[in-house]
C-alpha cells in the first residue's frame, strides 16, 4: 500500500455472511462453520493473513494464488 494511512473499505453490500470467532490461549481461530461449508474449507487448509488498518483478513491460499 503506498500510503498507509489509505484506508480499504468492503462495502457491507459484498458481505456474504458473517459470525463470531474466539481467539484461543494458543492463537488458535475457528472459522464459523457455515463460513467453511460455504468456502469448502478443509482442516490443515493454509491462509494468507493480512492487517488491513485495524482489520485482521484471512484469505485461503488457493484463493490468494488466483489473486496474483
Amino acid at each position: 500500500m503506498e500510503n498507509e494511512n489509505e484506508k480499504i473499505e468492503a462495502p457491507l453490500h459484498d458481505v456474504k455472511k458473517f459470525g463470531t470467532a474466539t481467539l484461543g490461549e494458543r492463537g488458535q481461530v475457528v472459522i464459523p462453520a457455515e463460513i467453511r461449508e460455504e468456502l469448502d474449507l478443509k482442516q490443515g487448509e493454509q491462509f494468507m493473513v493480512l492487517l488491513i488498518n485495524d482489520s485482521v483478513v484471512f484469505i485461503p491460499g488457493d484463493k490468494f494464488e488466483e489473486m496474483g
